[in-house]
């Protein structure tokens, strides 16, 4: 991925409006952004797959896509040819551009007068593209998009009429917008609730007690929510009676996944279900170790 600078600075150019003529705008377009999403139960992460359409009664070029992110960790990001992504630097959106400058083609004739060329790759009125993918810990969630057109940059130094000017503290509101699904990042943890100097030593992010959830049952648990000094290695977790701590991988270096289905001869049953969480820790404040202990009982369809 490009630096979210370089970017930035490309996207931004295509907002301004070309010299002499009247101002254009980036949300002057008929678009859509469709997404197809994917579980992998080896890995524990979410594929986001997504489609872009510039639709026949557009008048400009597709050339640049936003999804605002509400989870921090994004993985494995595709371009199709031709264009860049990016991440802003704190990672609360994620962009494409057709903005490489492979993909210019100079007309016959061409002048550099200091405006910029669409490229080739942006998708024309009435076409679509897909290739754009990444991938996430976070299940999706609906939220939206910003499309942009291309539009063309001025020669330098050009005044623009008063209240012409372009809106530079706006990016990216200033595009037609959409919804589309995206990564959630669930802010409300369940901390069991049995011990509260300890309770963040162990906390849940997609599981409740007396919760119902359909298979397969994605089990989230996050260590030192308080900066608490957790011993990562006592971790024990036990389903219906049974020791599954292997069966939790470790998707960040607090953060530790393990996926269970409903099927015949598996752990866990259609119906009700019993998990049990262990991890040793020092007590905030002091140098006394203790244990987390929590015990879920939830539902599975």
């Amino acid at each position: 991925m490009k630096s979210f600078l370089v970017a930035w600075v490309l996207l931004f150019m295509a907002f301004v409006p070309q010299a002499m003529a009247a101002v254009e705008s980036p949300n002057d377009i008929s678009a859509n952004v469709a997404v197809v999403t994917s579980f992998d139960t080896q890995t524990g992460l979410y594929t986001y797959r997504y489609t872009i359409t510039n639709y026949g009664e557009s008048t400009k070029l597709f050339n640049q896509f936003h999804i605002p992110l509400r989870a921090a960790s994004i993985l494995n990001v595709v371009s199709p040819e031709g264009w860049d992504s990016y991440l802003s630097f704190d990672n609360k959106l994620i962009g494409w551009c057709a903005c490489k400058e492979e993909g210019i083609v100079l007309p016959p004739g061409y002048v550099d007068d200091g405006r910029n060329l669409p490229s080739k790759f942006a998708v024309p009125p009435g076409g679509t593209l897909s290739g754009f993918s990444f991938q996430s810990a976070y299940p999706p969630a609906p939220g939206i998009f910003y499309a942009g057109a291309w539009v063309p940059i001025p020669a330098e130094g050009v005044d623009f009429p008063e209240g012409e000017e372009p809106d530079r503290q706006s990016f990216p509101m200033n595009m037609r917008t959409g919804t589309v699904a995206g990564p959630l990042k669930d802010d409300t943890l369940y901390l069991g609730g049995r011990r509260p100097a300890v309770d963040g030593f162990l906390v849940f992010a997609n599981l409740r007690d007396g919760g119902s959830y359909g298979s397969p049952v994605v089990v989230d648990i996050l260590f030192s929510q308080n900066g608490e000094n957790v011993v990562q290695s006592s971790f024990k977790a036990v389903l219906n009676g049974t020791d599954v701590t292997s069966r939790f991988s470790v998707v960040d270096p607090n953060r530790r996944r393990a996926v269970f289905e409903a099927v015949p001869g598996s752990l866990l049953v259609v119906g009700k279900n019993i998990l049990a969480t262990s991890v040793d820790g020092t007590v905030p404040g002091s140098t006394r170790q203790a244990t987390d202990n929590d015990k879920l009982t939830f539902l599975a369809q």
